[in-house]
């Protein structure tokens, strides 16, 4: 009767993952992180405003094709209530865009609402202002001709400006500006583009 031997083949350990290397892979990715972190927030910062500025140009495009299709002025104006214009240049506040049968900018009885944007979530320290060539600042109207006019009838040619408090908002942000912004430009034939520089 033969005697079967048994060998044992002795396992390799398997070494685990000591305390200081995860600590150090930690470390890494934290640091990796706090150096990508400001170019995140800029770009989220960034894409943020372009959203804002292309949902005022929607509303301007609207408000100028209501006016030409119903042969009356329409107004974009800024609104904190969302039922009447707030007569300040905080576009920021958010705003309106309705029929203004009778020409003076202020929504009255009868004159249906259009459309309404509430407050803007700018990032920390932003404002809406703006440069009026008029000096009014608190709405944009729009002649049945599609042309932007305000109530006396002279042409409107207003900037918005999305950008930091301490800049100044100018109607052409030089291309050397040191801080990044978000314009929209509305020209006196009532057209509306944006000019940007992240």
């Amino acid at each position: 009767m033969h005697k079967m031997k048994i060998y044992c083949i002795p396992s390799k350990r398997v070494r685990g993952i000591t305390l200081i290397e995860s600590l150090v892979v930690l470390a890494i990715v934290g640091f990796l992180a706090r150096m990508a972190m400001p170019s995140f927030t800029s770009s989220i910062n960034a894409n943020r405003r372009a959203t804002y500025a292309n949902q005022l140009v929607e509303d301007l495009a609207l408000a100028r094709s209501e006016a030409i299709k119903r042969g009356t002025r329409v107004v974009v104006c800024t609104s904190s209530t969302f039922t009447a214009c707030t007569r300040n240049n905080d576009w920021s506040s958010g705003w309106i865009v309705f029929v203004d049968t009778n020409n003076n900018a202020t929504v009255d009885t009868g004159e249906p609402i259009l459309r309404t944007h509430t407050a803007l979530a700018l990032p920390a320290g932003w404002v809406a202002g703006w440069v009026a060539k008029d000096n009014i600042s608190s709405y944009v109207s729009y002649h049945p001709l599609g042309v932007a006019q305000n109530t006396s009838g002279t042409p409107q040619e207003l900037t918005i400006c999305l950008l930091p408090t301490s800049a100044t908002c100018q109607a052409a942000q030089p291309s050397n500006a040191t801080y990044a912004y978000t314009d929209v430009v509305i020209s006196s034939v009532g057209r509306a583009r944006i000019d940007s520089k992240n």
